[in-house]
């Protein structure tokens, strides 16, 4: 309600404003792209300051010519309200159903990504703490999350063995709390009827079988004479 004035007081990352004025700036972006993409078929979703545009056709080729345009309108709009983007932060990533395993680079048409440089599209792709492959398969995702909890066994294991520390039911307690729910984050996407698991299972089962070991204390034999 008051006169405008200067505010050259920064704002860092992590503040509670932060997100606040990412909202109010990102917002209005979003209801204008939305209206001039309409035509694309493309469209925007953002967490915080995390952008992704989406599209999706029957080859790679029209995917990554409306992509283009699509920041072509993005980059504008973004200038216009006095912001800015790293082109060289952008990602690109392919969803496809098919059986080869084609990877169409993009030329963004803005350098560093422009030409003869590509925009190379990543092999896995992580979003908000998931990991996403191009044919939705989740082994690359139960791997990364099952190797996290495979090294916090292997951490926790001076905690206790056979022959003193932790006993097992204080453990398995242990495991249960700060372990399990490592290796199974975000199981709800992959583990449902019909999911072919076979290999998300085969991985689990080995870090199960290493913590079993450490609870019972199978792995530290003792020998009574």
């Amino acid at each position: 309600m008051s006169d405008l004035r200067l505010a050259d007081v920064r704002v860092g990352q992590g503040r509670a404003l932060s997100p606040v004025l990412s909202a109010l700036f990102i917002a209005p972006i979003m209801k204008l792209f939305k209206l001039q993409a309409i035509r694309l078929g493309s469209t925007l979703l953002s967490y915080v300051d995390d952008g992704t545009a989406v599209t999706q056709s029957k080859s790679l080729d029209n995917n990554n010519a409306v992509l283009k345009q699509a920041y072509a309108i993005l980059f504008v709009l973004f200038a216009a309200l006095g912001l800015v983007l790293e082109h060289d932060k952008t990602e690109l990533f392919h969803f496809d159903r098919s059986h080869s395993n084609h990877n169409l680079p993009l030329d963004l048409g803005y350098a560093p990504y422009t030409g003869d440089r590509l925009l190379t599209a990543n092999t896995y792709w992580r979003y908000l703490g998931f990991y996403f492959n191009q044919k939705l398969l989740f082994t690359e995702h139960v791997w990364y999350y099952t190797t996290k909890s495979f090294s916090t066994v292997q951490a926790i294991g001076m905690l206790g063995n056979s022959m003193r520390g932790l006993p097992p039911m204080e453990k398995r307690l242990l495991y249960r709390a700060c372990i399990l729910p490592i290796a199974t984050y975000g199981f709800r996407l992959w583990f449902f009827e019909g999911a072919k698991n076979k290999t998300a299972f085969k991985i689990l089962t080995q870090m199960q079988h290493k913590a079993a070991l450490w609870i019972t204390g199978a792995s530290y034999p003792c020998f009574y004479i």
